[in-house]
């Protein structure tokens, strides 16, 4: 690959930013906090719909183990679907598996249609529409058995990543490899505790951000209330009556306990399904012979999840707060006139604003507009 490329100046001093936010931690950051904001300015430079840093080792029977995931902008049923079953049929992570420093494109590396063939393609990057990636190993020297992956990722509704960009990646490689100093990993022989396998992934829900969690042990008994959770039952007594939800919370564990075969239940509440409804998912752990299992229950605010979706693409695709207002409108299934009507503003407007979000976002309907919300 050549490495004859031009960079601007603007380039050049987004490259020394990610440098700067790589070296210097600020004290009010923890650890994947800090790895996320690198992440951050790393987009600045090399645009992507999602990211993450993973570590991993090999456990019983060669299976590997998730240690850290960090994410951006992935959803807490992805990062659930890939930690308890995915990473295990992920092709990417045993070519990473070495001390030689590795960075590709997925499409340069892997038979296309080869690869759509594959259980992973279909279960994990076609649901998670992660379908363009640039990947690269993590080297950790200092840490026996631990290797690591970035990654970062674009839509199907998007275009692949360029030479060039893989070529940054390589650059920034070795200095992305030391983000593994910041981070602390659980010792191989450490002691297990009762809840241990479901309470070691709250940390990387929690920091998703606006994800209610709640954990229930194999006697429905609640253990566990993130603040989150909390803040959304003080913020929304009326909907989140005491009582209700944790009825709520026990039937879909009961619903899974019942089911051999039934890892997952999902649902929304209040069952009125009125604006202002939240997402529910229940997931259950280590089941077995003994019925000792433990379950994690995640709650999603369905305004704040398009929140998050819609501030992503305004920074993507630089829309202005009205035309923010105006895709948020049409996310909620409003007409032009009621649109006009939400908004105050003449038809015609509301019609400049819509074309110009079309244009923006390079699609060509209300439909790829809202497919792009999803």
């Amino acid at each position: 690959m050549s490495s004859d490329f031009v960079f601007s100046q603007e380039e050049l001093m987004r490259y020394n930013d990610i440098i700067i936010s790589l070296y210097q931690r600020s004290p009010s950051l923890d650890h994947q906090e800090h790895v996320k904001k690198v992440l951050f300015e790393l987009r600045k430079l090399v645009p992507y719909y999602k990211a993450d840093l993973l570590f991993f080792r090999t456990g019983k029977n060669d299976n590997l183990e998730v240690l850290q995931f960090i994410p951006v902008n992935w959803e807490s049923e992805e990062i659930l679907s890939y930690t308890e079953c995915y990473s295990a049929l992920d092709d990417v992570l045993p070519v990473l598996m070495t001390v030689t420093p590795v960075m590709f494109k997925s499409t340069d590396f892997f038979n296309t249609d080869i690869r759509r063939k594959s259980r992973y393609y279909n279960e994990m990057i076609i649901p998670s529409d992660i379908q363009y990636s640039i990947e690269g190993n993590i080297i950790c020297n200092n840490h026996s058995g631990l290797f690591g992956e970035i990654g970062v990722f674009r839509s199907s509704n998007e275009e692949d990543f360029t030479e060039k960009e893989l070529f940054i990646m390589k650059l920034l490689q070795p200095h992305l490899s030391n983000l593994v100093y910041f981070l602390d990993f659980p010792k191989e022989n450490k002691s297990k505790g009762q809840y241990d396998s479901s309470l070691k992934y709250i940390d990387v829900f929690n920091k998703v951000g606006n994800i209610g969690i709640c954990v229930l042990n194999a006697s429905m008994e609640i253990v566990y209330l993130n603040i989150e959770l909390r803040l959304m039952m003080q913020k929304n007594r009326s909907v989140f009556k005491s009582d209700d939800i944790a009825q709520t919370f026990k039937s879909m564990c009961m619903e899974l306990k019942n089911k051999e075969a039934l890892d997952i239940a999902e649902r929304s509440f209040p069952n009125e399904g009125k604006e202002g409804r939240y997402y529910i998912k229940a997931v259950r752990f280590n089941h077995n012979m003994n019925n000792n299992s433990s379950y994690v229950i995640m709650v999603d605010d369905i305004a704040k999840k398009l929140d998050r979706k819609l501030l992503y693409i305004q920074e993507k695709y630089n829309l202005s707060k009205r035309e923010i207002e105006v895709l948020r409108c049409i996310a909620s299934g409003k007409s032009n006139s009621e649109i006009s009507n939400e908004l105050a503003i003449s038809l015609s407007v509301t019609k400049k604003h819509i074309s110009n979000l079309l244009t923006k976002t390079k699609t060509k309907s209300r439909v790829q507009l809202l497919n792009m919300l999803k």
